[in-house]
């Protein structure tokens, strides 16, 4: 992440970078998780016969 913020960045900037990481690292992980329930296959897809 750089180093915010600049001589002429608002004050906030920081603050502002931090959420936006947090909140993509969020996401990040739980579309790994979401792909990993898939290709374990706990999900039933469209055409596919119901696992008993």
């Amino acid at each position: 992440m750089p180093s915010f913020p600049q001589r002429d960045d608002p004050p906030h900037m920081q603050d502002l970078l931090s959420l936006w990481s947090g909140a993509l690292g969020s996401t990040a992980a739980w579309t790994e998780t979401l792909i990993a329930r898939l290709e374990a296959g706990e999900y039933v897809m469209a055409g596919e016969a119901r696992r008993e």
